[in-house]
């Protein structure tokens, strides 16, 4: 009935400010991250109240199909971000999709329908169109900020790093030619070879804007094609290789995870054990090849070369993006990162707190504030430690979101 859809509309209401902005005492001592699974799950139950509501004929019949759509969109798009795998014809493609929604709710909204339902469904519309909209422009700066020059090479490295995907998904080394590899291979050494001394230079000399990016898809690249190589090579449950095989496989799955989910937490300490553990794989080696008792070479030298390698670059990889918070602060850009996450969460959804919901967070940001002095965090020493403008940037962005939630 739709007293028992109202009733369900109104936890869920409830459940998603407490989702947000969590138990105060999680959220504030910067224990929660991220989550896309709770955001999956979110764009799975929300659209049901719009069919219920759309059946009863409280709300327009298009919400429902057209949330579906954003919600896609939302996916595909935060997709292609986190891989830095889109065109400018995907971007072109998803403008039109969004524009043509944006359409619908301008029209919805226009309508001469003020029920309570009805307004719901229309600011979570406008909610996730917004959010959508923040997304792809995300994306177009990031393309924009490659050079003219450098946009063919990168349009044909996201496609063939598309193909790599795909051949790393089929399962295993009995699943694709060699061929197939190679080919790509040559395609993408021809592209490494436009560079000089490492860089792609304009006509007259100067090193064009986007690079990084180019680079960084690039080596990419490189890495997927030498992993499909070292996996034809393996290391099966006979080769006395085989724990030496297992544990880098169990050290680079942490590595993955560390950098996916949790990189901003990530302390020197957490990394010595690893570090530690590598160093002794690798001191395995003997010129190079890791021996079995006897003294042979196994076969499973290129798998185990490339999972070494493979988790010293993820190592560094972590090492670079923690580098620029000192540890004293990491605390402190801890709280300050998952604070600001939770409110542009509470912002997407169009949320409004009270101000008893505000005063938690305005209580945490302001004993952050406190720890200034003279306008800087200092450590116990009294010293000025790096990452001074990374934590003022988001203790701004913090005040900022508060602003916009009263």
């Amino acid at each position: 009935t739709n007293v028992q859809i109202d009733k369900k509309w109104a936890e869920l209401s409830e459940l998603l400010k407490t989702v947000f902005t969590l138990k105060n005492s999680e959220l504030l001592e910067g224990k929660v991250d991220h989550n896309p699974a709770l955001e999956q799950l979110l764009d799975d139950v929300i659209p049901l109240f719009f069919q219920f509501w759309a059946d009863n004929g409280q709300v327009s019949a298009e919400m429902y199909p057209k949330y579906i759509v954003l919600a896609k969109i939302c996916h595909r798009l935060s997709k292609a971000q986190e891989t830095g795998l889109f065109t400018q014809e995907l971007l072109d493609y998803e403008t039109l999709e969004i524009q043509s929604i944006a359409q619908i709710v301008e029209s919805l909204n226009h309508q001469c329908q003020t029920g309570t339902c009805y307004r719901q469904g229309i600011r979570l519309m406008e909610a996730k169109l917004t959010h959508a909209v923040t997304l792809l422009q995300r994306l177009q700066d990031e393309l924009n900020a490659i050079s003219p020059a450098l946009q063919p090479i990168h349009h044909k490295l996201v496609d063939l790093k598309q193909q790599l995907e795909t051949l790393l998904r089929r399962g295993g080394p009995s699943a694709f030619a060699l061929s197939e590899v190679e080919f790509i291979q040559d395609q993408v050494r021809e592209i490494d070879s436009a560079r000089i001394d490492g860089k792609y230079l304009a006509i007259d000399g100067t090193v064009v804007p986007g690079q990084a990016a180019v680079i960084e898809l690039l080596e990419s690249c490189f890495e997927d094609i030498h992993e499909l190589l070292a996996s034809r090579e393996p290391v099966d449950g006979e080769n006395e290789l085989r724990p030496v095989y297992e544990d880098l496989i169990r050290i680079k799955a942490r590595l993955d995870l560390m950098l996916k989910y949790s990189r901003w937490a990530v302390r020197t300490d957490d990394l010595h054990p690893i570090q530690k553990r590598l160093g002794e794989i690798d001191n395995m080696r003997v010129d190079g090849k890791f021996m079995d008792q006897q003294g042979k070479i196994p076969s499973g030298q290129a798998v185990l070369h490339f999972l070494l390698s493979k988790c010293y670059r993820l190592v560094y990889k972590i090492q670079i993006e923690n580098e620029a918070v000192d540890d004293d602060l990491m605390p402190v850009y801890n709280q300050l990162l998952t604070l600001s996450k939770c409110l542009d969460e509470l912002l997407n959804w169009s949320l409004k707190l009270n101000d008893t919901e505000l005063l938690p967070y305005q209580m945490k940001l302001s004993l952050i504030d406190q720890q200034r002095v003279d306008g800087k965090f200092v450590n116990e020493k009294g010293e000025v430690p790096q990452g001074q403008a990374i934590l003022h940037d988001l203790l701004q962005k913090c005040y900022d979101g508060l602003g916009q939630l009263k």
